[in-house]
């Protein structure tokens, strides 16, 4: 018997040790480099990357400068997991529904010393129901890379030429199927799903599209797949069931974007003179159509420029409206990265190129 017993001892301690030796936590993942945005991207995938332990908290991130490009044709860098301590939501509900809308060529403080062509705008930046973002800054000129930034981490272009699937990604569409998550991207003017035009006069908005400010077709990743059904013209957003993210881009005569008068010429185009009171008169009353719409059914929309006309790249206008924004001022800097940064850490996705380093906008 007391032999017996001591066997059994003896098992006990042998599973208690294995025990222990299996509950010991894994080390925390690499940090990435200070500028993740300056990294050559590998030629292939990486490994999906190990989440850090929910224990640490992780220092605060550097918003990364104005990147070099990466190479057009090769895949982006491995990413960064979002802390733990971020990727367990626990019983925490899931973020509403998260609409950005990019506007053009407009910085902060223009914006806010003209009351009389941009009343909306100006209402809601300190008007008690929006969070604004005081040190929001772009990544590059001209407009292109600072759409690619904001959806693969990556300034990528140095020019506005494009053409459909000229950019190998991953960008963050791809990561949102890949986790289940609904998107979206909705362009005003748009001549039909996935459309590889590069303009487009479009009657109907009394506007032209371009692919250039549109964050979706650029991608081969999502203009050679099944995604790009994804990428739709604004008149297919449906506020009763709208995607978890959604992109939506006004045509260049309702983003403060603008042409011409030879580019104009012939098209009919009303209020749509670059640089003029009436473009922005008209863009102003756009957003204060489609703004309330997206807030009454419960989304958090983000409204930004993607870029102004100083080389210090910013401050940019920035604010976060709707029932699920805490409303106040916010000091921290950010960048387009921080986007990114912000969508992936809410979906516990990970982190792309230079979201690994940005302060990450709040997705509440």
């Amino acid at each position: 018997m007391n032999r017996t017993r001591a066997r059994l001892v003896c098992a006990v301690a042998s599973a208690a040790g294995l025990l222990a030796g299996l509950g010991a936590v894994a080390p925390a993942v690499a940090a990435a480099p200070t500028a993740a945005a300056h990294l050559t991207p590998p030629a292939r995938t990486a490994p999906p990357a190990r989440t850090a332990p929910a224990a640490r908290t992780a220092p605060a991130a550097r918003t990364a400068p104005p990147s070099r490009t990466a190479p057009a044709g090769r895949t982006a860098p491995a990413a960064r997991t979002a802390p733990a301590a971020h990727l367990a939501r626990g019983a925490r509900a899931a973020p509403a529904s998260f609409v950005i809308i990019m506007m053009e060529n407009h910085g902060l403080r223009p914006i806010l010393n003209d009351r009389t062509d941009m009343p909306y705008l100006n209402s809601l930046w300190r008007g008690g129901t929006s969070l604004d973002f005081t040190h929001y800054d772009a990544l590059a000129h001209p407009s292109l890379p600072n759409y690619l930034s904001m959806t693969s981490g990556f300034t990528q272009a140095t020019s506005d030429s494009v053409h459909p699937g000229q950019y190998a990604g991953p960008a963050i569409w791809d990561q949102l199927t890949q986790a289940g998550v609904s998107w979206g991207i909705f362009e005003e003017g748009m001549p039909s799903v996935c459309s590889p035009l590069v303009t487009y006069n479009d009657p109907v908005t009394n506007g032209q599209y371009l692919l250039r400010h549109n964050p979706g077709v650029p991608y081969g990743t999502v203009y050679q797949s099944a995604e790009c059904q994804q990428d739709q013209p604004l008149t297919a957003l449906n506020y009763a069931s709208l995607p978890a993210v959604s992109f939506i881009t006004p045509n260049a005569c309702d983003d403060m974007h603008g042409l011409t008068a030879a580019q104009l010429s012939g098209t009919g185009f009303t209020n749509c003179l670059v640089a003029s009171d009436a473009l922005e008169q008209r863009s102003d009353q756009w957003l204060s159509q489609i703004v309330p719409k997206l807030t009454a059914a419960g989304a958090t929309v983000f409204i930004t420029f993607d870029e102004c006309c100083s080389a210090t790249l910013g401050p940019l206008y920035a604010i976060e409206t709707g029932p699920a924004v805490t409303p106040g001022s916010n000091s921290t800097s950010y960048t387009h990265y921080s986007v990114l940064a912000g969508i992936e850490n809410a979906y516990g996705l990970p982190l792309l190129g230079g979201g690994a380093t940005a302060n990450r906008l709040p997705v509440p």
